[in-house]
């Protein structure tokens, strides 16, 4: 049981808002993500290189995305209101996944199996469910939330519609989907309402690093809708150009000569250099030259003269005795 613990555990959390993604997923994709940047051979400046490449071509994309979902039309399948009212506040991608469910429902009955005050439960299956082993499932209608839910858990787990939800919309002939079932996180707005945790109020003794950041952040979003477009970007650059000069002609007195002395341009160039090397505890010794094998080794001393560079057999008092006792 526990060794199949990834098919089990997640049906107890299908309760929860996840945007469909798994626990470990999100790490796995941050992973596969920056091994195409990254690897361990690369030094301490190359890696922050690299990940600040890998950075701004994930906000490439988003931007990319984000033109995408507000300048080009989905294509619609179907007549239907609800459809052509999600392809308007759905991004493109949740869009597909949405329209696949929508397209879905249109092979699946709903029929009423109680009804009291307060609920409503009904239950929707697929008309050959005998062949492809569907099985059936449960939606409650709460009268006094007006508020519909499936045993399924997609619409609390994913957080757009099933098609079992959408089946029961058509039957009850619900023209246009409620925004209790919208989901903030998936619509073309959603970073338009976020709110940063940095308070705008610019402090006079607050560091130019400081006030930098605070301007960053206020304009950040400024800079990401002005360039979807040409005529934005053209427009924003006009503004500038008129806010450079306004800028230029304020009053800087106040400023020290120490304060101008750091106001002055900045290369991007990583100052950050790479770590002492550490010998690896318990690693092997360094291999060693032929000429370090010879240097290392111990000179030889003959045993007759006992000097030091030859050998007995090599020694040149040694040879002389035996020239002399072979010439008597």
């Amino acid at each position: 049981m526990y060794a199949i613990r990834d098919r089990w555990v997640p049906a107890y959390i299908k309760h929860v808002f996840s945007a469909g993604m798994s626990s470990s997923q999100r790490v796995e994709s941050n992973h596969a993500f920056f091994k195409r940047y990254l690897d361990r051979k690369c030094s301490l400046n190359d890696f922050f290189t690299r990940f600040s490449r890998a950075i701004a071509h994930q906000r490439h994309e988003e931007l990319m995305a984000g033109h995408i979902d507000f300048h080009e039309k989905p294509r619609i399948n179907t007549t239907f209101a609800i459809e052509k009212q999600m392809a308007g506040i759905y991004t493109k991608t949740i869009f597909l996944l949405f329209q696949a469910e929508f397209e879905k429902s249109s092979s699946y009955i709903c029929k009423m199996m109680t009804s009291t005050n307060e609920s409503r439960i009904y239950e929707v299956w697929r008309f050959d469910m005998e062949e492809t082993n569907q099985r059936r499932r449960h939606l409650i209608y709460h009268v006094a939330e007006d508020l519909i839910t499936c045993s399924c858990k997609h619409f609390e787990f994913e957080g757009y519609l099933c098609r079992h939800m959408l089946c029961w919309m058509r039957v009850e002939q619900v023209m246009l989907v409620p925004k209790k079932y919208i989901k903030e996180r998936w619509t073309k707005n959603a970073k338009k309402n976020l709110i940063y945790a940095t308070s705008h109020n610019l402090v006079a003794g607050q560091s130019i690093l400081g006030r930098r950041g605070t301007l960053s952040q206020l304009t950040r979003e400024l800079i990401d809708e002005a360039s979807l477009t040409e005529a934005r970007s053209k427009y924003l650059m006009e503004k500038i150009e008129v806010l450079k000069i306004e800028i230029s002609g304020i009053d800087v007195e106040e400023c020290t000569n120490k304060t101008l002395n750091r106001i002055k341009s900045r290369d991007e160039i990583v100052r950050v250099s790479d770590p002492e090397p550490v010998r690896t505890k318990g690693c092997g010794k360094r291999l060693k030259s032929g000429k370090e094998k010879s240097m290392s080794q111990s000179s030889r001393t003959c045993s007759f003269c006992h000097r030091i560079g030859h050998d007995r057999r090599k020694c040149p008092d040694l040879s002389i005795l035996d020239n002399i006792s072979t010439d008597l």
